[in-house]
């Protein structure tokens, strides 16, 4: 056997199961494994899944990201509605948000993310978003969003939003912060 641990183990699974996702994310996997394993590796040390909040177009990547992290350290949980996430958020069910300021709720965006640290204050977000004004993006990173990113999101800036966010997590829980988890 070449290899050992959850590296070879990663390599393995995505040499397979690069023909069940597509050539657009094929191409993906051969500059991303590294990503990936580190991804599996941060959340080895957790010892549990990532939750992350998804909306709008971040749906869309979901099944090529399960297949690059894997079920067992990546646990989505897709929103339909701002009420839906705000109560996600209050429960401290998720680690983390990926939202899309395109979705059709009652609430925008810059709103959400005021209330989301009213009930969270540690919570990454990252936004997608196609708004080009200054301002609204200005207000937007000084709700704390944790980044902003245009529309089209891609598979790769994805990965790294959610690479980041779990790096972040990880340092706040070797620093004790009471906010997270």
């Amino acid at each position: 056997m070449r290899g050992t641990g959850v590296a070879y183990l990663f390599g393995a699974l995505v040499a397979v199961r690069v023909r069940f996702v597509g050539a657009a994310t094929a191409a993906v996997y051969g500059r991303w494994p590294e990503v990936g394993r580190m991804m599996v590796e941060t959340q080895r040390q957790q010892k549990k899944p990532f939750r992350l909040i998804v909306s709008g177009e971040a749906n869309a990547w979901l099944p090529a990201l399960e297949t690059i992290v894997g079920p067992r350290w990546i646990a989505p949980h897709r929103v339909n509605n701002d009420r839906e996430l705000l109560d996600v958020v209050e429960a401290r069910q998720a680690d983390a948000a990926v939202l899309d300021d395109q979705v059709d709720w009652a609430l925008d965006i810059l709103r959400i993310l005021r209330l989301i640290r009213r009930l969270d204050t540690t919570l990454p977000v990252v936004v997608v978003t196609h708004h080009q004004d200054r301002r609204r993006l200005q207000a937007m990173l000084e709700l704390r969003a944790y980044s902003v990113v245009g529309h089209p999101l891609e598979l790769e800036q994805l990965l790294r939003q959610i690479h980041g966010m779990m790096l972040q997590m990880n340092r706040m829980l070797r620093e004790g912060d009471p906010g997270v988890g």
